[in-house]
């Protein structure tokens, strides 16, 4: 369903010009910070939850407790984790269907207990939930006089005077700013032509009074030159919100800068990023497209070459951590137990001034993580299948 939704063909007027009031600013590569492994805790886990099935989590503050927040997709529900007791304390069950139905979660926004809005990625919609699960309010994320029929799930038709994009959340992906609420998407274009790089936009943002939505942020520069890429290259970039400035920074894959938008005046400026593990990034010197093992080769392909990843903010030591995909020299086998990659953290201050950077042990993973007081937290290998992992990593100055 989802590669359906790049068959779409869409024309735009081009969106390069957004990048005319960008700045390039220069950062000088520092290693006096490093991220080091203080300690690990685990949160057992019954049946009907699965340590590796993709969840979604997330921290949240409530009623002066913290809790772990999953979504666990497994039977579409939100578990609430007591951090002190590793206890699970409450399980909010969503339906799919009927008068409290939300579609299939996708992605969550834990704002408060009677505040959760689910979004549901393949029926372009999000909606607004309480505790127990009771629709509250629903929202669709397509412009009016796009068709889209939400029985068959087929990607969404598009007139030429319109827009669309595969709606994306995640921690630090989805948040509110004067009721409006963002999130990212993937431009509902082929991949194989030219306009997605030239027309495509990756932010969506919601009003949640009038319901109008709107797109913005293009593809960086370097992917309007350059083709052709994996399509992870093209759906794996990751944006963090910092609400102390109230921006909207973005790292794309195979682009060593990252991009700061201003949400007070829609500026973009440019910071280079780049690690000592690599300079460029390599692509494909053929159009996928025509070749019929294209999946398999994009797949051998990523995970063979370093690129860049997700970035996050972290609001508690005010320095975003830019993760790192690097090919793992220990995989020999494609069944051996070594993952095919490594994370590598750069670790930006505010001004996206390098502070160092972190090779992570194969063990941890990165795409599932939370952040508090008291470190970076990300998933790992568990001893077992009966519990989640977190290893915490704290900020130390060399």
């Amino acid at each position: 369903m989802q590669n359906t939704l790049f068959y779409v063909l869409i024309t735009l007027s081009t969106i390069s010009t957004f990048y005319s009031c960008n700045t390039s600013k220069e950062a000088n590569s520092h290693n006096n910070y490093q991220l080091v492994l203080a300690d690990s805790i685990y949160f057992p886990i019954d049946s009907l939850t699965s340590f590796n099935n993709g969840n979604d989590v997330s921290y949240k503050k409530i009623e002066g407790k913290d809790y772990l927040i999953i979504l666990n997709r497994k039977i579409n529900a939100i578990q609430m984790h007591d951090l002190e007791s590793k206890k699970m304390t409450k399980r909010i069950y969503l339906e799919q269907e009927g008068p409290n139905g939300v579609g299939i979660p996708s992605y969550i926004l834990f704002q408060s207990l009677d505040s959760i809005f689910v979004l549901s990625s393949f029926l372009y919609k999000i909606s607004l939930v309480n505790a127990e699960g009771k629709l509250l309010q629903k929202y669709s994320l397509l412009n009016a006089g796009v068709k889209f029929d939400e029985a068959t799930g087929q990607a969404p038709k598009v007139p030429e005077d319109s827009y669309a994009g595969l709606p994306q959340g995640g921690t630090n992906t989805m948040f509110i700013v004067n009721n409006e609420l963002y999130m990212g998407c993937i431009p509902s274009i082929t991949p194989f032509i030219k306009e997605f790089y030239t027309k495509g936009q990756v932010g969506l943002k919601l009003n949640l009074r009038t319901k109008k939505i709107s797109y913005f942020m293009p593809y960086p520069e370097v992917y309007r030159k350059k083709m052709f890429f994996p399509l992870a290259y093209l759906t794996e970039f990751g944006s963090a919100y910092n609400p102390d400035k109230n921006t909207l920074t973005y790292s794309f894959p195979c682009d060593a800068k990252v991009y700061e938008m201003d949400l007070n005046t829609n500026k973009i400026a440019s910071y280079q990023a780049s690690s000592v593990y690599f300079k460029e990034i390599e692509i494909f010197s053929t159009n996928p497209a025509e070749d019929p093992n294209r999946a398999e080769k994009e797949f051998d392909f990523a995970v063979s070459h370093p690129h860049f990843e997700r970035i996050r903010y972290d609001p508690y030591r005010k320095v975003y951590y830019r993760n790192i995909f690097l090919p793992n020299d220990k995989k020999k086998e494609k069944n051996d137990w070594h993952p095919y990659v490594r994370s590598n953290y750069i670790i930006l201050d505010e001004n996206f001034k390098v502070l160092g950077e972190t090779l992570l042990p194969e063990y941890v993973g990165s795409s599932y993580y939370f952040i508090n007081e008291e470190g970076l937290f990300l998933q790992g290998l568990s001893r077992n299948e009966d519990e989640i992992c977190f290893y915490r990593y704290e900020l130390v100055k060399k």
